[in-house]
Parts: C-alpha cells; sequence; structure tokens
C-alpha cells in the first residue's frame, strides 16, 4: 500500500492505494494531468513501483527503499525507475533508427514510435466496475505505458519519416499508404514545438494537423477527437482495420506555423 513507502501518505485515498504487483494499475502517487491549457499529460509511463534494482552497498546506502532479501539489490519507486527504463528503451530505438536511416533519428521520430506502440492500460487494476483509467489518451497514462515490442517488429512499419525540412503555414502533405489486413492501424504525428511565453494562454506555438480517410472515405481525428487538435504536439490516430484492408490516406496540414519551418516525425504501423 502507499501507506507503507517511506513518508508514506496517512490520508486516503492514497493511503490505501495499492501500489504493486498489477501491471494494469496506476500507482495514486503517480501525477496526473492535464496541463492548465488542456494539454494531455503525461505523454506515456512506465514501471515504478516495487522495481528491483541494485544497492551500492554499506548499511547507509539504502534509505526509503524496501530490503529484498538479498544485500545487493532493493526494491524501490518511482520516476528514477520509470525513467530509466524508458532511456533504456529509447537508447536501443535510437541505435536500429541510425542505422536503417544512415543517420541520428530526431526526437520527434523517437516521440512518434513511442506514442504509436504505447500500450492503452485502461481501464486498470480495478477493472470495468471500478475504472480508474479511461481510454488513452488521456490525463492519467497519456497514450499509454511504455511498449517497444512492436518497434521491433519491422514487418509492421507501414511508413516512417523523419522530415527535417518542415512545413509553413497553409502547406499540407498526403500520403496515400496500401495497408494490409491486421488488426489495428495506427498512426502518429510528432514534432517539437516552439516553446511559449510563460504568460501565454495556450502553448502549443506551431500546429500540425493530423487525419487519417480510410477507404470508404471516412475520416478519422486524431486523439479521440471528432475534430482537430489545436492542442497537442503529439496525434495518434487508431482504428480497427480487421478484415478492412485497403488504401488509406494519411494527411498533415500545417495550421498554424508562426515560426517556420516546422520539422516533423510521422510513424504508421499495422499491429
Amino acid at each position: 500500500r502507499s501507506s507503507d513507502l517511506p513518508g508514506g501518505f496517512q490520508s486516503p485515498p492514497l493511503r490505501d492505494d495499492s501500489s504493486a504487483d498489477n501491471p494494469s494499475g496506476m500507482a495514486a502517487f503517480s501525477s496526473r494531468g492535464p496541463t492548465r491549457d488542456g494539454r494531455i499529460k503525461p505523454d506515456l509511463v512506465a514501471p515504478a513501483a516495487h522495481v528491483l534494482t541494485v544497492a551500492s552497498g554499506g548499511a547507509g546506502s539504502c534509505p526509503g527503499l524496501f530490503p529484498s532479501g538479498n544485500s545487493r539489490y532493493v526494491r524501490a519507486y518511482g520516476t528514477s525507475m520509470a525513467a530509466a527504463l524508458v532511456a533504456g528503451n529509447l537508447a536501443s530505438m535510437r541505435s536500429l533508427l541510425a542505422l536503417r536511416q544512415g543517420s541520428e533519428p530526431s526526437a520527434s521520430l523517437l516521440k512518434a514510435f513511442v506514442v504509436n506502440g504505447a500500450a492503452d492500460l485502461c481501464p486498470g487494476q480495478y477493472g470495468d466496475q471500478l475504472a480508474e483509467i479511461p481510454a488513452a489518451p488521456n490525463p492519467v497514462e497519456g497514450w499509454g505505458k511504455m511498449n517497444s515490442e512492436f518497434f521491433f517488429k519491422e514487418g509492421s512499419w507501414v511508413k516512417v519519416l523523419d522530415d527535417r525540412e518542415g512545413m509553413r503555414l497553409g502547406e499540407s502533405r498526403a500520403f496515400k499508404l496500401e495497408v494490409p489486413s491486421g488488426k489495428q492501424l495506427r498512426v502518429t504525428l510528432a514534432w517539437t514545438d516552439y516553446p511559449s511565453l510563460p504568460e501565454a494562454r495556450q502553448h502549443l506555438v506551431n500546429d500540425l494537423d493530423l487525419r487519417l480517410v480510410d477507404p470508404e472515405g471516412n475520416v478519422c481525428y486524431p486523439n479521440n477527437r471528432s475534430s482537430r487538435d489545436p492542442l497537442n504536439n503529439a496525434e495518434r490516430v487508431v482504428v480497427d482495420v480487421s478484415g478492412k484492408p485497403g488504401d488509406y490516406t494519411v494527411e498533415i496540414t500545417a495550421w498554424n506555423v508562426p515560426l517556420a519551418p516546422q520539422p516533423f516525425a510521422l510513424v504508421v504501423q499495422v499491429l
């Protein structure tokens, strides 16, 4: 329970929340979003409760951590665990992309891949009756839990684009893709935005838009929206393509780009 953690939480609901042993659950002490202007945060989540890690040694080496029964290891909690797992995955992904592209991948491309492959934790550890996590993306898990499984299945890659030239206001790109049969088609657009002014009411500076058109002409918008997303610099469309192979069109539009050009990355996979 969260109350058992060093410096633990003594009041409900955090006190009584289970913080370990369920990979579908979110620890109550994990920060939630959204941001003040409505952007989805966190971007993704990773295991960070009751994680076995090495101890540095000595009686005073592990204050605030749980013993594991072996003096060389401890059980640890928090961002120090989650960040290390994500960083390790990204390092492996970066190496493969550098080999495949012949150049270093952009941060946007790495983000596009991790957002595209993230595993949705909905409804959470308590099931549908006491759902703690809505469908991704959401302000609890972001786009989901770090999952690099499908990244390393290169047969799932339909299109990968690391566009360094970027787009200017009013420009658009369209990619017609032949999608084979599969369970899900996932399309993610990501870009590294410029910093906004601290006093800005809305912090997205350069606004690119993504949408997907299926073989029947139906338009799918990103992030579970029914129209364009004016807030986030990561946009993902997920559609069921079971028994629905055919030509799908990915459309990207530079809706508002005051600081041009805006480079971007696009990842399309069939999972």
